[in-house]
């Protein structure tokens, strides 16, 4: 994806003059600004389960997924160019991926609102947990009320956790996303393989 020179703009992302750059072009007869599915996370590496909730996602929704790598975090040092170039050449020309400076959801709801977010059980953890906030509980009923104004959504892909395979019915969910997660059982998902995982392999 990065030898390609149309697909620089996401330079402007790492040099702070925009917040988002979208890379590829959503197919004729979708509306781009309306309904996106949108799948964030590093990507480091991007793994046969990240390929596969893209597939049925896509399936279930009828368009293309959009994927969004955020060079901040929360809880992860800045992605410098030369790593962005890295993760973005996993990708094949055909998808979307966006380059981003969303670190919250509540910063994601605001760059794609009435979107729904493919995430896995872990990001739904921290999403409601307290502890991600800087104000701790006042803080994160803020941004999910932030959320909900923006009418985003989840789509939430379970993983084999303490023993069990953990969804969003295991995830005491607050007011604020009531009825706005959609639980992927082991029936219709199930990869155990992390990046984490297989950054260990890869390392060892």
């Amino acid at each position: 994806m990065t030898k390609d020179p149309e697909r620089r703009p996401w330079q402007r992302v790492i040099d702070g003059v925009a917040r988002a750059v979208r890379l590829g072009r959503m197919p004729p007869g979708i509306d781009e600004n309306r309904g996106q599915i949108v799948f964030p996370g590093a990507f480091n590496p991007i793994h046969e389960g990240h390929q596969k909730m893209a597939e049925l996602a896509t399936e279930w929704f009828d368009r293309p997924v959009e994927f969004e790598l955020s060079i901040v975090n929360v809880d992860k040092p800045t992605l410098h160019a030369d790593e962005v170039a890295r993760r973005l050449g996993q990708f094949s020309p055909h998808h979307i991926v966006w380059v981003t400076r969303t670190a919250t959801f509540k910063e994601k709801a605001r760059q794609f609102p009435g979107a729904t977010f493919v995430i896995g059980f872990d990001t739904l953890r921290r999403i409601v947990d307290p502890a991600y906030y800087a104000q701790g509980l006042p803080g994160r009923d803020a941004a999910l009320e932030q959320i909900n104004k923006r009418d985003c959504r989840f789509v939430v892909f379970g993983r084999y956790s303490d023993g069990q395979f953990a969804t969003a019915e295991h995830v005491d969910l607050p007011r604020e996303l009531t009825g706005r997660c959609r639980s992927v059982s082991s029936d219709e998902f199930r990869v155990d393989i992390s990046s984490t995982e297989l950054r260990r392999l890869r390392d060892s």
